[in-house]
């Protein structure tokens, strides 16, 4: 009977599974169609946000630039800072090719790159007016090095960049070129420059390399074998996920010429540029996103097309292509694979049910009287035991046991059951109070079962990626494919190294990227739970908490103090530049002076604000703006004064014993000026005759914060009887003067030679 209701209820079964079969086909289409359209829309959506960040840059920088000649922060009438300033600029933004600005003389500022990743120039025209200008290459430092052009005849107010910014009066965009060097597409953002009375001062611009939008596209993926293309709406080609140029090279007397979509070399590019057009008469007319299915060839794809919303900015549009076969080949194989397995599973089933039916009909009625027997409170006979069935005889023996001893376990059955309500409701209590303490603390709960990948995501989790929890899938998966690609390996080293028990504590910072495409800063930490009986991991608990607001304020932060050293190496810079002035002014006028007396106190002069020049010029040099390496300095100040006074031949050896002593800028300025007028004296009036001596400068800083300056010579030493406590010299005053400053104090020992000895606190100084 058993078997002949097995083989009834077979093609039943069968009829199920190849149901069962096709409409999980049909379903998992649809849901591929509904997951490429996810995966189009969030590629496109990642493509907009870079393409805003990459046209933010230049109108960014053309309205510092603006403000600053505005200001008067930055001289308007000085090429050279203004070059300095834009090769700053251009090395910090390495998609910008050119930085420049054109005045209402012609005259032209500008500094940039070949190419997207080429060597720095500068250019100026001369005398900052309309006529030749030059370009230069430059070293590390931004300095002019070899000639590389002149053009003889350059007027910046003839230039479209020039006239379309003062024809519309504020932010204009160019139309897309191509370099004459050939290597790149750029576009230039213009901005008028006015003053406070809206008079014109000339025009900044920045020159983008759309390089970098090609580069962007190819790092990207686009499912297995997609891609992904910006275009104009004239059809134009901007850039795209594929090595091709978007333009022809200059072949014999052709010039170079930029490609539409429809004529590119790549199949996809063409005729999904194609399709677009029948379908939607041309990218003109497109106001919205837009996807479509398609047949090219013998193959379907996925196309979503959109405008990218760019405020300001050029109208470009974003064009996604993903073949369907990136999406069904696992589905198709896996579909096979299923179907056989089921086939294999059914011939399986049907042999062994008849088989077992058979073997066990027998005993099991003999049985099903005997449970019917006892259920109806009957005495009954043993079932026959089965010498071929030995489990059978064996439940039989079990079941007269099972009777006696059903209703003892019912009573410890019905405490067990009690103590289970009683811990459960515990368990709930503390989970209650535990998702409070969550919601307070404004915190994401992850519960990570490693042996099967699963995870539990509380509500907050998914509120901080901008999803529901229904939306939220519960495996290990889902939080892998939302860390941003920079930070996955971090967090991946950070995590083995917690459960393979280096770490106390898995902890990492990282991005996750939300609903919306974009990225969110998150801090995680873990803690493995539980572990098997080999130590391994089991069970791992964490929170998720958003430090979105801190990073960003972290950048904010850092961003301005990279302004702050700026502005402090430009203010150092420009202290450097007044006191060169000052010299050659000292300079012209000992030349001038026909008085040996004048003449000489002029050259102290020289040397004292050679001292305080050397100072600006090592904190403009020094990456540390608030602390200058003395000895350095100090090499520097005493070479210019041999210099000075004893020219190339010098006959007087200087020994330096200094340690690695920093000091900040009033200490350094009093250093240096003591140092100034001691070794002047010792040039001047501690060998005579050109007879050779020694000079030993040494500079320590003691235990107890003390720091200790001594000049010592081997000369003639001090005139008989002078009292250099009352001299009246300018030297002598300075140096008591300088010590004052410094809150120290000195001393003069004239015993075979000089030797001054200078104390003070060296609260703000530091040692190497």
């Amino acid at each position: 009977m058993r078997v002949l209701l097995v083989a009834l209820f077979v093609p039943l079964i069968m009829t199920a599974v190849v149901l069962t079969s096709y409409l999980s086909y049909r379903n998992g289409q649809r849901a591929i169609a509904d997951v490429s359209n996810r995966l189009c829309l969030e590629i496109a959506a990642h493509i907009e946000g870079h393409l805003k960040s990459f046209l933010t840059a230049p109108v960014q920088i053309n309205r510092i630039n603006a403000d600053a000649l505005r200001s008067g922060w930055l001289p308007i009438e000085a090429p050279t800072v203004l070059e300095r300033h834009f090769w700053k600029q251009a090395k910090v933004f390495d998609s910008a090719t050119s930085i420049y600005f054109g005045n209402t003389a012609g005259g032209l500022a500008d500094a940039g790159r070949e190419y997207h990743g080429g060597d720095l120039y500068v250019i100026s025209t001369d005398k900052f007016k309309s006529g030749p200008f030059r370009k230069y290459a430059t070293d590390g430092m931004g300095n002019r090095t070899s000639l590389l052009a002149i053009i003889s005849d350059f007027d910046a107010r003839q230039r479209p960049w020039y006239q379309g910014a003062v024809d519309k009066g504020t932010l204009t965009w160019s139309d897309v070129y191509v370099l004459f060097t050939g290597h790149d597409m750029a576009i230039s953002a213009s901005l008028p420059v006015r003053d406070d009375n809206e008079k014109l001062l000339g025009v900044v611009s920045v020159d983008l390399s759309l390089a970098h939008l090609g580069a962007f596209l190819q790092s990207m993926q686009f499912g297995k074998t997609g891609i992904g293309f910006i275009v104009e709406r004239s059809g134009l080609l901007i850039a795209s996920s594929t090595p091709e140029k978007p333009f022809s090279e200059a072949i014999g007397g052709n010039a170079r010429r930029r490609f539409f979509a429809y004529e590119s070399l790549h199949p996809l590019i063409r005729n999904a540029a194609r399709q677009l057009g029948q379908h939607l008469g041309g990218f003109k007319n497109m106001t919205g996103p837009k996807q479509m299915t398609v047949t090219i060839g013998d193959q379907r794809y996925f196309i979503q097309a959109s405008p990218a919303r760019i405020d300001s900015g050029p109208d470009w549009l974003i064009v996604v292509v993903i073949p369907e076969s990136d999406f069904m080949a696992p589905i198709h194989a896996n579909n096979r694979t299923t179907s056989l397995l089921i086939l294999a599973t059914l011939v399986v089933a049907i042999f062994l049910g008849a088989l077992a039916a058979r073997r066990i009909s027998q005993p099991i009625r003999h049985l099903k009287c005997f449970a019917q027997a006892l259920a109806q409170g009957h005495r009954v006979q043993p079932v026959p035991e089965q010498a071929r069935i030995k489990e059978i005889g064996e439940l039989t023996q079990s079941f007269n046991q099972m009777a006696r001893q059903l209703g003892n376990n019912m009573e410890s059955l019905m405490a067990e059951i009690t103590d289970r309500k009683q811990t459960e409701k515990a368990l709930r209590e503390s989970e209650e109070r535990l998702e409070l303490v969550l919601k307070g603390a404004d915190l994401g709960l992850w519960d990570w079962n490693l042996p099967t990948g699963e995870v539990v995501f509380n509500e907050r989790w998914a509120q901080m990626l901008g999803y529901t929890l229904s939306e939220i899938h519960p495996h290990v998966s889902t939080w892998e494919a939302a860390i941003h690609p920079d930070d996955l390996s971090s967090v991946t080293m950070a995590l083995n190294d917690h459960l393979e028990g280096r770490t106390p504590i898995y902890r990492a910072e990282h991005r996750l990227r939300t609903k919306s495409g974009k990225w969110r800063w998150i801090a995680d930490v873990g803690k493995v739970f539980v572990r098997d009986e080999k130590g391994s991991p089991v069970r791992v608990v964490g929170i998720h908490e958003d430090i979105e607001e801190r990073k960003q304020g972290e950048t904010r932060l850092r961003k301005t103090l990279k302004e702050k050293e700026v502005l402090l190496q430009e203010i150092h810079h420009r202290v450097k530049n007044n006191l060169a002035v000052v010299l050659s002014l000292l300079n012209l006028q000992s030349k001038r002076t026909g008085d040996d007396n004048v003449r000489k106190s002029l050259m102290e002069s020289q040397a004292r604000v050679r001292a305080m020049a050397l100072i600006h010029e090592s904190f403009y040099q020094n990456k540390d703006l608030s602390l200058i390496h003395f000895e350095e300095y100090v090499r520097k100040l005493v070479r210019d004064l041999q210099s000075l006074y004893e020219g190339a031949d010098s006959r007087i050896e200087v020994i330096y014993d200094i340690q690695g002593i920093e000091l900040e800028v009033g200490q350094a300025v009093s250093c240096g000026l003591v140092i100034n007028e001691l070794m002047t004296n010792v040039l001047k009036h501690a060998f005579p005759d050109k007879r050779e001596g020694e000079v030993k400068i040494s500079a320590r800083i003691w235990s107890d914060g003390k720091a200790e300056l001594q000049i010592r010579d081997n000369g003639i030493g001090l005139p008989p009887g002078m009292e250099w406590e009352r001299s009246g010299t300018l030297g002598l005053r300075l140096v008591s003067l300088m010590v004052e400053q410094l809150s120290g104090t000195w001393r003069i020992e004239n015993t075979g030679g000089v030797e001054v000895t200078i104390q003070w606190d060296i609260k703000s100084s530091r040692t190497a």
